[in-house]
């Protein structure tokens, strides 16, 4: 190996390992940390099949669906991130995110790397008995384990696919030389200590335009939602997830159930939609209602209820 490709496969370990620990695998749980799944020793990227052409400058790169009017302006420069759309392919958002003067849309380009990178790399859904213990373990204990386990399967074959109509390894050395994502609020937010200045500030930031910045209130959400939630302390881990996906959809405006990040928590922690329906109706209402509680906390500006006065 020369030089200049082991300085360039440096760069992409290294911008994967952030994107990575942004989007905070382990988190995504509902009775504790996920048992250890089974890793090949080395993270490989493979070079993806070639895609399409990318959209020309000022298109958008796939379609923004279930966002409010309100919102569509703030949103419309950014990659898809709720969904890649009928045409859009994963180079299509890569070139976005490379191209584009913001950093929070290159921070979503990094973090859909990172979630590729993982894909590649997980066997965890080869063997049924396997993926049966990580399912239950995972959800509640009411669960349909078949039905969870076959909708992880499903997101899995699919997520895969989505990641081979982009070149990952590119799109990280690229990114790696010109790391602007690190500046961005949501990354700030998830790099820093819960609880010092620098956290508080950048989720004021985040949480002040929440549309603006999906991935840091999905960070938000995982690392402070819980202790935020009125009456959380009476409500179930699954209701507690619930909760937190309504209180996301509400603030970013995204309602596809087939967006990335939600297929990919389906593919990789085994919490997808069949999940939700352990629920009774009584528990779901509670959910649904602490989430409208949240979400008025953060439309409000209660920075002092939501634990981020400075």
């Amino acid at each position: 190996m020369t030089a200049e490709s082991r300085i360039a496969s440096g760069v992409v370990g290294a911008v994967a390992l952030v994107a990575l620990t942004l989007y905070g695998l382990q988190n995504w749980t509902f009775v504790g940390e996920a048992p250890p799944m089974a890793r090949p020793p080395k993270v490989l990227v493979e070079k993806r099949d070639p895609a399409p052409p990318a959209a020309p400058q000022g298109r958008g790169s796939g379609a923004s669906v279930g966002h409010k009017p309100a919102a569509q302006a703030a949103t419309a420069a950014q990659p898809a991130w709720s969904s890649l759309g009928a045409t859009g392919t994963l180079q299509d958002l890569y070139d976005a995110s490379l191209r584009s003067p913001e950093p929070e849309v290159r921070a979503i380009g990094v973090v859909v790397a990172g979630m590729c990178v993982t894909i590649a790399t997980d066997i965890s859904t080869a063997s049924a008995s396997s993926l049966a213990a990580q399912v239950r373990f995972s959800n509640d204990p009411r669960a349909d384990t078949a039905r969870i386990a076959a909708e992880a399967q499903a997101a899995h074959a699919e997520f895969t696919r989505i990641c081979r109509t982009g070149d990952t390894a590119a799109f990280l050395a690229a990114t790696g030389q010109a790391p602007a994502a690190m500046q961005a609020a949501s990354m700030r937010l998830n790099l820093a200590p819960a609880g010092t200045a620098d956290f508080r500030r950048a989720a004021r930031e985040v949480l002040a335009a929440p549309a603006d910045h999906p991935l840091g209130v999905d960070r938000w959400l995982e690392r402070e939602g819980p202790a935020r939630l009125q009456g959380g302390t009476s409500l179930s881990p699954l209701q507690q997830r619930l909760a937190r996906e309504e209180a996301y959809r509400a603030l970013t405006g995204d309602r596809n159930e087939a967006s990335l990040p939600r297929l990919f928590r389906c593919a990789t922690a085994r919490l997808c939609p069949g999940s939700f329906a352990a629920l009774t109706p009584p528990e779901h209402a509670a959910a649904l209602h602490a989430a409208s509680g949240l979400e008025r906390a953060v439309r409000q500006g209660r920075w002092a209820a939501l634990g981020l006065l400075s």
